[in-house]
């Protein structure tokens, strides 16, 4: 992950995956261009194992703002 660290969840799901390949899935997805459209097979990989973090990173955003805004009302 570009700028970001990997959870072991994370590794551990790239890893079953694409066993013996996760390594070069995650450095073909790292090594694209801002703005260039990414089709590989990494790509898809590389998603699916961040899915439940970034799931669990929005919940936990919305219940943020959800309680801020109770308290401002």
């Amino acid at each position: 992950m570009r700028g970001g660290i990997w959870i072991p969840g994370q590794r551990q799901r790239l890893r079953q995956l694409a066993p013996g390949t996760w390594d070069q899935a995650l450095a073909g997805v790292l090594s694209g261009r801002p703005g260039q459209q990414d089709d590989g097979p990494g790509r898809a990989i590389v998603e699916i194992a961040i899915y439940p973090g970034v799931v669990w990173l929005a919940a936990r955003s919305l219940r943020a703002q959800s309680t801020s805004h109770r308290e401002a009302s």
